[in-house]
């Protein structure tokens, strides 16, 4: 997949992103208050890593996780 086709599918541009030579590093990240019960907040992100455009690693924090 290309920069554009990310970006399309995620709905908007990143929370941070780093770019080194042909490297390119981008990670969307969003914070839930989920209760003091359950740990207060809970940070999910994604974490995408482009060479020449094109994406070569995709990764994730706390996706998983129910809020409920």
């Amino acid at each position: 997949m290309t920069v554009d086709e990310v970006l399309e599918i995620m709905g908007c541009s990143a929370t941070t992103a780093e770019e080194d030579d042909d490297k390119m590093t981008a990670i969307w990240e969003k914070s839930q208050w989920v209760g003091i019960f359950r740990g207060g907040t809970v940070t999910r992100a994604v974490k995408v890593v482009f060479v020449n455009g094109l994406v070569v690693s995709v990764s994730n924090k706390n996706l998983d996780e129910s809020v409920w």
